[in-house]
């Protein structure tokens, strides 16, 4: 390879020169590419890891993403940095966006109606939301807009809602 000057895809080898102006530039990748024209982006990202003069990027293994996803409550904890040494609470949030592990979805406010407040807990069990139960009860936006706030709630809304989440409605009396 040296006796040509490229590697085997063709590529022409660093040289020493290179090799100093890239450690005098750095850590602008792009200005080193702008002294050195035949190298692309890549290329001078790969040669600042392989030098050791960036680090490395850390490759996420299928045990430590299920780890993550065991762990993850949403905000970044101490205790999480402590279970993967070497990753930055950046890089947890950023692995946590890319692999959609969210934080737990909070649940609904006391609405002081117990069978709202059934409907929604069970709608939050089942991973609907508000907007969902509207759809699968026909109730034109009564969930997800709090329309209970004005003072009625319409008995089909409600009767609606509780069958299509797999529940009864049923009267019990007081004798």
């Amino acid at each position: 390879m040296w006796r040509n000057g490229v590697n085997p895809s063709g590529q022409p080898l660093w040289t020493p020169e290179e090799i100093s102006t890239l450690k005098a530039n750095l850590p602008g990748y792009r200005e080193v590419m702008k002294k050195l024209k035949r190298r692309s982006y890549f290329a001078v990202r790969h040669k600042t890891q392989s030098l050791g003069l960036a680090p490395k990027r850390h490759i996420w293994t299928a045990a430590e993403i299920s780890k993550l996803r065991k762990l993850y409550g949403g905000r970044i904890e101490q205790s999480y940095l402590d279970a993967f040494p070497g990753v930055t609470r950046n890089g947890l949030q950023k692995v946590a966006n890319y692999y959609n592990i969210f934080r737990p979805k909070k649940p609904y406010e006391p609405t002081g109606h117990p069978l709202i407040d059934q409907i929604r807990a069970r709608a939050l069990e089942l991973g609907y939301t508000m907007a969902d139960v509207d759809k699968l009860a026909r109730s034109n936006n009564f969930f997800a807009k709090a329309n209970w706030h004005s003072g009625s709630a319409p008995p089909q809304h409600l009767a609606r809602a509780v069958a299509a989440l797999g529940g009864r409605l049923k009267a019990e009396w007081d004798d």
